[in-house]
């Protein structure tokens, strides 16, 4: 079999902006994704979830997003991902890659039941959010009469009749929850390993992530802490300090064990719960990929002068792919 294509995994917004990019430069390209879907996340995450990032930094090229507000919701912007693929004339095939392994000149790609083909070069972008870390907590997977589930699973405070709700996590997802379920009633009670650091979404009138567009014009090695997992963001705050001064969230140590209903923290105090939300992230698993390649301890590949997949990467690697095109 000749490797005269391009092997494309994962159908997020980074691999449809990949596979925008690849079309654009007329380059042949095989699209597979685990779900067999465009929207990867955004097509099971909680819909009402809102975006992080306002809607202009959400947008894939040349397609805006219609908001009626700064920000976009996940159900929504799953939408308008599912219209980009359609601007693309391009859907993914349903496929788990399980390897891919240099062969000569090329890269041979199968799954666990079927060989794929061969390819000159793939474009890996999965994601994480089918990785979700788990909570390593003594007690916690076998309690009794306790809920227990991830922030990836979380559908709303509806759904929980008035539960005493732990959330467990001082990233962005645990904040956000501790926040909704707050907001609902909720008694919510927020735990983590080390202070829940945070920042306000405006600084000098601007929205953050204005800001952080121009920082991404230093240097790699900058990122090299968050790549390794070595350092964490502040998470963005929308009213979470101010619940935790109202009395509305309160905050816990470490959780270090469960019995029961009952969890135990850090500091000796222990507390009833009917539901745990472990917000405690995601791991970057890219087992199908060659064993040479270096990774850092947390599995992401070691970068030098590589970015993350974002819509200006996507059109960086095509233009380079399109370069070495035989």
């Amino acid at each position: 079999m000749v490797a005269t294509a391009v092997l494309l995994v994962g159908a997020g917004p980074a691999g449809l902006a990949a596979a925008d990019a690849l079309a654009r430069a007329g380059l042949e390209f095989d699209w597979i994704d685990r779900h067999g879907a465009v929207g990867g996340a955004y097509r099971r995450m909680y819909p009402a979830l809102e975006l992080a990032s306002p809607a202009r930094h959400s947008a894939l090229p040349g397609l805006p997003i219609d908001a009626t507000g700064e920000y976009v919701r996940a159900g929504d912007y799953a939408r308008y991902l599912e219209r980009f693929a359609a601007r693309i004339g391009r859907t993914p095939r349903r496929a788990d890659l399980a390897e891919l392994a240099r062969d000569g000149g090329s890269l041979r790609a199968r799954t666990d039941v079927a060989e794929l083909g061969r390819y000159r070069a793939a474009v890996i972008a999965t994601g994480m959010f089918d990785t979700p870390r788990p909570l390593d907590v003594p007690g916690l997977a076998d309690a009794p009469g306790l809920r227990v589930l991830h922030a990836r699973d979380w559908r709303g405070p509806a759904e929980l009749a008035g539960a005493r709700l732990l959330v467990v996590g001082g990233g962005m997802s645990g904040v956000e929850i501790a926040e909704e379920t707050a907001r609902a009633g909720f008694a919510t009670t927020h735990a983590a390993r080390r202070p829940v650091r945070t920042i306000q979404p405006r600084i000098l009138g601007r929205e953050l992530h204005d800001w952080a567009v121009l920082l991404e014009r230093l240097p790699v090695p900058r990122w090299t802490k968050l790549c390794r997992g070595d350092a964490r963001l502040p998470a963005i705050d929308r009213g979470f300090q101010g619940l935790v001064r109202a009395g509305r969230i309160a905050l816990r140590p470490a959780l270090v064990a469960v019995t029961g209903q009952c969890a135990r923290f850090a500091d000796g105090s222990e507390q009833d719960f009917d539901v745990i939300v472990c917000a405690t992230g995601y791991r970057y698993a890219t087992p199908f990929l060659p064993a040479e390649i270096a990774r850092h301890e947390n599995g992401m590949p070691i970068l030098r002068r590589g970015r993350s997949a974002s819509c200006a990467d996507a059109a960086r690697t095509a233009r380079r792919l399109s370069r070495t095109d035989a």
